[in-house]
């Protein structure tokens, strides 16, 4: 998939799942069950989304989008030399407030990169 996506010129982008969960609940360590409890909240929604790969697969596109992925034009995978990461939050959102989910997440990434 990934493959056939470059091909086509489709950006691609890589998150590492401790990297969501981070993210989302502010542990990389979450279950999912708690990624899905956070995702239904994040996103205002009336029950929790099921399966739970579709709690993944919204919790995957809240933390891209969280990165600055969407609508920035970056395409993480031609910017890293690893699939672990982009730049910090923090150099692409300067001046605004961050969720504490984001600070957990930029948190988190500072200490992996120790």
């Amino acid at each position: 998939m990934i493959a056939a996506a470059a091909a086509r010129g489709v950006p691609v982008f890589f998150h590492t799942p401790s990297e969501v969960k981070a993210a989302v609940t502010g542990s990389g360590r979450a279950d999912k069950a708690s990624v899905g409890r956070m995702v239904t909240r994040i996103l205002g929604l009336d029950a929790m989304p099921k399966p739970a790969d579709a709690a993944d697969a919204l919790a995957l596109a809240i933390c891209h989008g969280w990165r600055g992925g969407i609508g920035s034009g970056i395409n993480m995978t031609a910017t890293t030399q690893t699939h672990q990461g982009s730049r910090p939050v923090a150099q692409q959102r300067r001046g605004r407030q961050l969720t504490p989910a984001q600070r957990a997440w930029m948190e988190a990434e500072a200490r992996a990169r120790r």
